[in-house]
């Protein structure tokens, strides 16, 4: 009897407890990292750079309009000396232009041209000296004519080593208003000395050729034959006009 009931308690707390529910343990979730933001780093592009494409041709085209344009005003040796160099530079552009090209024909034709241009740039001009017209009414005086050329040469020698040794000589003028000047003389010499003539409102005066020998830019000699018209002033002979002989 002890028996079924002890038996019966344990069946009773088997069912008791074996049925009991388990604790259950919470389930932990792995931790998710929030989206970061992705910053895209553009993508490095490359300039196309083109290059521009300047004929060598029509550069030197331009170059020689330049020389053009300042000689018709150049009146400076500043000015005349960049004139140069502008036809120099135009030549060598013109030099440069390749056989493939279009214009190298063209280009030939006017390195030509260009330097008949450059040499006449180099030629120095004359020195400008207003053209006058000889004395009218001119009476040779025959006395004393030796001494008065002996007067002249003195005056005149003296005149052309200052000339050559690159002064103006402007103190054997009879005025300011006559001075003339010569470019670069190398050499110069008295040709002549005319007789002694009075004018007909009394002035004594006489004709002097002198043959004086320049250079220009280029070198190139330039000799040529100028009048000079010497006047007796206050005793003493001067300069008066230099013309073209």
């Amino acid at each position: 009897m002890l028996t079924k009931k002890l038996a019966s308690a344990i069946a009773i707390g088997f069912l008791l407890f074996g049925c009991a529910p388990s604790a259950q343990k919470p389930i932990t979730q792995a931790a998710i990292a929030p989206p970061q933001n992705t910053t895209l780093s553009p993508v490095p592009t490359t300039a196309t750079i083109i290059p521009v494409d300047t004929s060598v041709f029509d550069n030197a085209l331009s170059t020689a309009i330049g020389a053009s344009t300042i000689s018709r005003t150049a009146q400076s040796d500043i000015d005349r000396e960049l004139v140069v160099n502008k036809w120099e530079e135009a030549i060598a552009l013109m030099k440069s232009v390749p056989p493939s090209d279009k214009n190298y024909a063209m280009a030939q034709k006017k390195i030509i041209e260009y330097r008949k241009n450059l040499s006449t740039s180099l030629q120095k001009p004359k020195p400008t000296i207003e053209k006058s017209s000889e004395p009218s009414n001119i009476k040779l005086v025959p006395v004393n004519t030796t001494n008065a050329q002996n007067d002249i040469s003195e005056v005149m020698n003296s005149y052309i080593q200052l000339v050559l040794s690159g002064e103006k000589g402007d103190k054997y003028f009879c005025s300011p208003e006559d001075v003339s000047t010569f470019f670069a003389p190398r050499s110069a010499k008295v040709l002549n000395i005319g007789d002694e003539y009075t004018s007909a409102g009394g002035g004594r005066g006489a004709y002097v050729t002198v043959q004086m020998e320049s250079s220009n830019k280029g070198g190139s000699p330039i000799i040529n034959n100028w009048k000079f018209v010497m006047q007796k002033s206050k005793g003493t002979w001067c300069i008066g006009t230099i013309f073209d002989h």
